[in-house]
Protein backbone atom coordinates (compact mmCIF):
# COMPACT_ATOMS: atom_id res chain seq x y z
CA UNK A 1 0.00 0.00 0.00
CA UNK A 2 1.41 3.80 -1.00
CA UNK A 3 1.20 5.74 2.30
CA UNK A 4 1.04 9.59 1.81
CA UNK A 5 3.77 11.18 3.56
CA UNK A 6 2.27 14.15 4.12
CA UNK A 7 0.77 15.37 7.31
CA UNK A 8 -2.51 15.61 8.08
CA UNK A 9 -2.87 19.05 8.73
CA UNK A 10 -1.18 19.76 5.21
CA UNK A 11 -3.83 17.30 3.57
CA UNK A 12 -7.21 19.40 5.42
CA UNK A 13 -5.48 22.40 4.38
CA UNK A 14 -4.80 21.66 0.54
CA UNK A 15 -8.21 20.16 0.37
CA UNK A 16 -10.10 23.27 1.67
CA UNK A 17 -8.45 26.06 -0.53
CA UNK A 18 -9.27 23.79 -3.35
CA UNK A 19 -12.82 23.56 -2.48
CA UNK A 20 -12.88 27.56 -1.46
CA UNK A 21 -11.69 27.95 -4.80
CA UNK A 22 -15.09 26.54 -6.30
CA UNK A 23 -14.07 23.17 -7.63
CA UNK A 24 -17.02 21.77 -5.12
CA UNK A 25 -19.07 24.37 -5.26
CA UNK A 26 -23.07 23.88 -6.04
CA UNK A 27 -23.67 25.10 -9.67
CA UNK A 28 -25.53 28.35 -9.79
CA UNK A 29 -28.91 28.26 -10.23
CA UNK A 30 -31.11 30.75 -12.64
CA UNK A 31 -34.27 31.52 -11.54
CA UNK A 32 -37.14 31.28 -14.49
CA UNK A 33 -39.04 34.48 -15.76
CA UNK A 34 -42.24 33.13 -15.54
CA UNK A 35 -44.33 34.00 -17.85
CA UNK A 36 -48.52 33.32 -18.40
CA UNK A 37 -49.42 33.30 -22.34
CA UNK A 38 -52.75 33.41 -24.18
CA UNK A 39 -53.48 30.74 -26.63
CA UNK A 40 -53.31 32.54 -30.00
CA UNK A 41 -50.49 33.86 -32.41
CA UNK A 42 -49.11 36.85 -29.66
CA UNK A 43 -46.96 33.68 -27.70
CA UNK A 44 -45.22 32.30 -31.10
CA UNK A 45 -41.82 34.29 -30.73
CA UNK A 46 -41.85 33.42 -27.29
CA UNK A 47 -42.50 29.68 -27.61
CA UNK A 48 -40.27 29.23 -31.13
CA UNK A 49 -37.21 30.88 -28.74
CA UNK A 50 -37.63 28.03 -25.98
CA UNK A 51 -37.62 25.72 -29.08
CA UNK A 52 -34.65 26.95 -30.62
CA UNK A 53 -32.84 27.39 -27.92
CA UNK A 54 -32.33 31.07 -27.70
CA UNK A 55 -32.83 31.95 -24.34
CA UNK A 56 -30.62 29.43 -23.40
CA UNK A 57 -28.11 30.69 -25.42
CA UNK A 58 -28.78 34.23 -23.42
CA UNK A 59 -28.50 32.47 -20.06
CA UNK A 60 -32.18 33.27 -19.48
CA UNK A 61 -34.52 30.63 -18.35
CA UNK A 62 -38.11 30.64 -18.84
CA UNK A 63 -41.26 28.80 -17.44
CA UNK A 64 -44.54 29.20 -19.85
CA UNK A 65 -48.28 28.50 -18.98
CA UNK A 66 -51.06 29.27 -21.11
CA UNK A 67 -54.44 30.48 -20.61
CA UNK A 68 -57.70 30.40 -22.89
CA UNK A 69 -59.46 33.02 -20.61
CA UNK A 70 -58.22 36.79 -19.17
CA UNK A 71 -59.75 35.58 -15.94
CA UNK A 72 -57.61 32.75 -15.52
CA UNK A 73 -54.61 34.27 -16.19
CA UNK A 74 -55.07 37.27 -14.39
CA UNK A 75 -55.98 35.01 -11.05
CA UNK A 76 -52.58 33.53 -11.73
CA UNK A 77 -50.91 37.01 -11.71
CA UNK A 78 -52.15 38.47 -9.10
CA UNK A 79 -52.05 34.93 -6.81
CA UNK A 80 -47.53 35.27 -7.43
CA UNK A 81 -47.78 32.19 -10.11
CA UNK A 82 -46.37 34.81 -12.44
CA UNK A 83 -43.74 37.16 -13.29
CA UNK A 84 -45.92 38.47 -16.35
CA UNK A 85 -48.23 37.64 -19.16
CA UNK A 86 -49.58 38.67 -22.48
CA UNK A 87 -52.15 41.10 -21.46
CA UNK A 88 -53.94 44.00 -22.53
CA UNK A 89 -54.45 47.21 -21.66
CA UNK A 90 -57.70 47.27 -20.16
CA UNK A 91 -56.12 44.31 -17.43
CA UNK A 92 -52.74 46.27 -17.14
CA UNK A 93 -54.77 49.53 -16.04
CA UNK A 94 -57.13 47.51 -13.61
CA UNK A 95 -54.45 45.45 -12.42
CA UNK A 96 -52.02 48.76 -11.24
CA UNK A 97 -54.99 50.56 -10.14
CA UNK A 98 -55.95 47.33 -8.41
CA UNK A 99 -52.90 47.85 -6.45
CA UNK A 100 -50.30 44.76 -8.57
CA UNK A 101 -47.37 47.41 -10.05
CA UNK A 102 -47.00 45.65 -13.21
CA UNK A 103 -45.22 47.57 -16.18
CA UNK A 104 -45.86 47.32 -19.85
CA UNK A 105 -42.64 46.76 -21.77
CA UNK A 106 -44.43 46.18 -25.46
CA UNK A 107 -47.28 46.10 -27.66
CA UNK A 108 -47.88 42.56 -28.62
CA UNK A 109 -49.58 43.79 -32.28
CA UNK A 110 -52.29 41.66 -31.95
CA UNK A 111 -55.69 41.92 -34.16
CA UNK A 112 -58.88 41.81 -32.72
CA UNK A 113 -62.08 41.67 -35.16
CA UNK A 114 -65.69 41.91 -34.88
CA UNK A 115 -67.43 38.58 -36.71
CA UNK A 116 -70.77 38.64 -37.41
CA UNK A 117 -72.27 34.88 -37.14
CA UNK A 118 -72.99 32.52 -39.92
CA UNK A 119 -76.79 33.58 -40.23
CA UNK A 120 -76.40 37.59 -40.14
CA UNK A 121 -73.69 37.19 -42.76
CA UNK A 122 -75.86 34.91 -45.32
CA UNK A 123 -78.59 37.32 -44.61
CA UNK A 124 -76.22 40.41 -45.83
CA UNK A 125 -74.89 38.16 -48.68
CA UNK A 126 -78.25 37.23 -49.76
CA UNK A 127 -78.46 41.27 -50.57
CA UNK A 128 -75.45 40.98 -52.98
CA UNK A 129 -73.26 42.44 -50.36
CA UNK A 130 -70.77 41.64 -47.54
CA UNK A 131 -72.22 42.41 -43.86
CA UNK A 132 -71.29 45.85 -41.84
CA UNK A 133 -71.41 46.74 -38.35
CA UNK A 134 -74.65 48.39 -38.87
CA UNK A 135 -76.04 44.70 -39.62
CA UNK A 136 -75.62 43.90 -35.82
CA UNK A 137 -77.87 46.53 -34.36
CA UNK A 138 -80.11 44.67 -31.47
CA UNK A 139 -77.29 41.61 -31.87
CA UNK A 140 -75.61 39.63 -29.19
CA UNK A 141 -72.67 39.84 -29.55
CA UNK A 142 -69.80 37.32 -27.45
CA UNK A 143 -67.43 39.71 -25.28
CA UNK A 144 -64.50 39.03 -22.40
CA UNK A 145 -66.39 41.29 -19.64
CA UNK A 146 -64.09 44.05 -18.65
CA UNK A 147 -61.14 42.85 -20.76
CA UNK A 148 -59.79 44.27 -24.24
CA UNK A 149 -62.53 42.35 -25.68
CA UNK A 150 -65.07 44.05 -24.27
CA UNK A 151 -63.01 47.86 -25.16
CA UNK A 152 -62.62 46.42 -28.54
CA UNK A 153 -66.56 46.02 -28.94
CA UNK A 154 -67.65 49.02 -27.94
CA UNK A 155 -65.46 51.50 -29.46
CA UNK A 156 -65.79 49.62 -32.95
CA UNK A 157 -69.66 49.89 -32.10
CA UNK A 158 -68.88 53.34 -31.30
CA UNK A 159 -67.36 54.02 -34.16
CA UNK A 160 -70.53 52.52 -36.44
CA UNK A 161 -72.54 54.83 -34.49
CA UNK A 162 -74.40 52.31 -33.05
CA UNK A 163 -75.57 51.79 -29.47
CA UNK A 164 -78.59 48.94 -29.80
CA UNK A 165 -76.37 45.64 -29.58
CA UNK A 166 -76.65 43.27 -26.57
CA UNK A 167 -73.50 41.86 -24.86
CA UNK A 168 -72.79 38.21 -23.71
CA UNK A 169 -70.04 37.27 -21.87
CA UNK A 170 -67.93 34.18 -22.62
CA UNK A 171 -64.74 34.11 -21.05
CA UNK A 172 -62.96 31.53 -22.80
CA UNK A 173 -62.11 31.93 -26.93
CA UNK A 174 -62.44 28.61 -28.17
CA UNK A 175 -66.11 28.20 -26.05
CA UNK A 176 -66.86 32.08 -27.79
CA UNK A 177 -65.68 30.73 -31.35
CA UNK A 178 -68.03 27.41 -31.34
CA UNK A 179 -70.64 29.43 -30.22
CA UNK A 180 -70.41 32.33 -32.93
CA UNK A 181 -69.98 29.32 -35.14
CA UNK A 182 -73.61 27.59 -34.10
CA UNK A 183 -75.33 30.28 -34.54
CA UNK A 184 -75.78 30.73 -30.37
CA UNK A 185 -74.18 34.04 -30.97
CA UNK A 186 -75.00 36.69 -33.79
CA UNK A 187 -71.65 38.52 -33.38
CA UNK A 188 -68.56 37.98 -31.42
CA UNK A 189 -65.38 39.47 -31.14
CA UNK A 190 -62.25 37.29 -31.16
CA UNK A 191 -58.18 37.99 -31.52
CA UNK A 192 -55.68 36.48 -34.40
CA UNK A 193 -56.49 33.62 -35.65
CA UNK A 194 -59.34 32.71 -33.96
CA UNK A 195 -61.27 35.36 -36.33
CA UNK A 196 -59.81 33.40 -39.51
CA UNK A 197 -61.56 30.37 -38.03
CA UNK A 198 -64.63 31.85 -37.81
CA UNK A 199 -64.30 33.19 -41.51
CA UNK A 200 -63.91 29.70 -42.84
CA UNK A 201 -67.11 28.74 -40.90
CA UNK A 202 -69.30 31.19 -42.79
CA UNK A 203 -68.76 34.06 -40.38
CA UNK A 204 -67.19 37.62 -41.83
CA UNK A 205 -65.00 40.04 -39.94
CA UNK A 206 -67.20 43.90 -39.69
CA UNK A 207 -64.38 45.72 -38.28
CA UNK A 208 -61.06 45.20 -36.32
CA UNK A 209 -58.94 46.92 -33.80
CA UNK A 210 -55.91 47.32 -36.59
CA UNK A 211 -58.02 48.86 -39.03
CA UNK A 212 -59.59 51.26 -36.24
CA UNK A 213 -56.05 52.20 -35.22
CA UNK A 214 -56.17 50.23 -31.67
CA UNK A 215 -53.78 48.45 -30.30
CA UNK A 216 -54.41 47.56 -26.74
CA UNK A 217 -52.62 44.19 -26.64
CA UNK A 218 -49.56 44.35 -24.96
CA UNK A 219 -47.04 42.32 -22.34
CA UNK A 220 -46.76 43.34 -18.73
CA UNK A 221 -44.52 42.08 -15.75
CA UNK A 222 -44.17 43.12 -11.99
CA UNK A 223 -42.26 46.34 -11.53
CA UNK A 224 -39.67 44.69 -8.93
CA UNK A 225 -38.87 41.52 -11.03
CA UNK A 226 -38.09 44.14 -14.18
CA UNK A 227 -35.83 46.41 -11.65
CA UNK A 228 -34.50 43.43 -9.93
CA UNK A 229 -33.40 41.63 -13.18
CA UNK A 230 -33.64 43.94 -15.94
CA UNK A 231 -30.35 42.36 -17.79
CA UNK A 232 -32.46 38.99 -18.05
CA UNK A 233 -35.43 40.97 -19.67
CA UNK A 234 -33.32 42.16 -21.58
CA UNK A 235 -31.70 39.49 -23.00
CA UNK A 236 -34.96 37.71 -22.81
CA UNK A 237 -36.26 40.11 -25.07
CA UNK A 238 -33.24 39.87 -27.81
CA UNK A 239 -34.00 36.03 -27.87
CA UNK A 240 -38.12 37.02 -28.87
CA UNK A 241 -36.94 39.40 -31.64
CA UNK A 242 -34.18 36.58 -32.77
CA UNK A 243 -37.45 34.70 -33.09
CA UNK A 244 -39.77 37.40 -35.34
CA UNK A 245 -36.72 36.56 -37.78
CA UNK A 246 -37.15 32.78 -37.92
CA UNK A 247 -40.73 32.40 -38.14
CA UNK A 248 -40.29 34.76 -41.04
CA UNK A 249 -37.93 32.71 -42.88
CA UNK A 250 -39.87 29.37 -42.30
CA UNK A 251 -42.94 29.46 -40.89
CA UNK A 252 -44.13 26.35 -42.00
CA UNK A 253 -41.19 24.90 -39.44
CA UNK A 254 -43.24 26.16 -36.24
CA UNK A 255 -46.90 24.88 -37.32
CA UNK A 256 -46.71 22.09 -34.90
CA UNK A 257 -46.17 24.76 -32.31
CA UNK A 258 -49.46 25.89 -33.01
CA UNK A 259 -50.93 22.37 -31.83
CA UNK A 260 -49.03 20.95 -29.59
CA UNK A 261 -48.68 24.00 -27.43
CA UNK A 262 -51.44 26.15 -28.00
CA UNK A 263 -54.24 23.93 -28.07
CA UNK A 264 -55.48 24.28 -32.06
CA UNK A 265 -56.60 21.00 -33.64
CA UNK A 266 -54.08 19.95 -36.45
CA UNK A 267 -56.87 20.71 -38.85
CA UNK A 268 -56.86 24.59 -37.53
CA UNK A 269 -53.04 24.26 -37.23
CA UNK A 270 -52.67 23.56 -41.09
CA UNK A 271 -54.92 25.97 -42.19
CA UNK A 272 -54.16 29.01 -40.39
CA UNK A 273 -52.07 31.89 -42.27
CA UNK A 274 -48.90 33.12 -40.37
CA UNK A 275 -49.42 37.06 -39.42
CA UNK A 276 -46.34 39.33 -39.96
CA UNK A 277 -44.40 39.54 -36.34
CA UNK A 278 -43.41 43.46 -36.80
CA UNK A 279 -40.29 44.75 -34.38
CA UNK A 280 -41.92 44.80 -30.37
CA UNK A 281 -42.69 48.30 -28.94
CA UNK A 282 -44.31 50.14 -26.20
CA UNK A 283 -47.58 50.64 -25.84
CA UNK A 284 -48.59 54.42 -27.36
CA UNK A 285 -49.72 56.79 -25.24
CA UNK A 286 -53.16 57.61 -27.32
CA UNK A 287 -53.50 53.91 -26.85
CA UNK A 288 -53.23 54.01 -22.62
CA UNK A 289 -55.20 57.89 -23.00
CA UNK A 290 -58.25 55.67 -24.99
CA UNK A 291 -58.17 53.14 -22.87
CA UNK A 292 -58.08 54.77 -19.33
CA UNK A 293 -60.93 56.76 -20.78
CA UNK A 294 -62.73 54.11 -21.67
CA UNK A 295 -62.16 52.59 -17.90
CA UNK A 296 -63.77 55.77 -16.28
CA UNK A 297 -66.78 55.77 -18.48
CA UNK A 298 -67.80 52.31 -16.80
CA UNK A 299 -66.59 53.02 -13.78
CA UNK A 300 -63.73 50.48 -13.76
CA UNK A 301 -61.06 52.42 -12.15
CA UNK A 302 -61.18 55.95 -10.46
CA UNK A 303 -59.02 57.74 -12.15
CA UNK A 304 -57.18 57.78 -14.96
CA UNK A 305 -53.28 56.40 -15.59
CA UNK A 306 -50.75 58.20 -17.68
CA UNK A 307 -48.33 56.67 -20.01
CA UNK A 308 -45.20 57.58 -17.83
CA UNK A 309 -47.17 55.80 -14.16
CA UNK A 310 -47.10 52.25 -16.13
CA UNK A 311 -44.71 51.90 -18.87
CA UNK A 312 -41.12 50.90 -18.58
CA UNK A 313 -38.41 52.09 -21.08
CA UNK A 314 -34.71 50.17 -21.08
CA UNK A 315 -35.90 47.15 -22.04
CA UNK A 316 -36.84 46.14 -25.53
CA UNK A 317 -33.95 46.09 -27.94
Amino acid sequence: MIRSTLPFAAVAAAFLSFSQAGAFAAPSVVEPVRIGLMADFTGLPFLVAEQEGLFAERGVAVEFKIFRSAVERDAALQAGALDGCNADAVGAVANLRGGYDLRIVASALNRFSLVAGPQVTAAARKQGREPVVADLAGASIGISKSTVIEYVVDTLMKNAKVTDYRKTDVPRIPVRLELLIQGKLQAASLPLPFDELAVAEGCAVVADSVSAGLDPDLFMFYRSDLEGRTETYRALWRAVDAARGLIAANPDKYRPLLSGRLGFSEDQARRIAFPAFPKYVPTSEAEIARVSGWMLERGLIDRAVSHGEIVATGILP
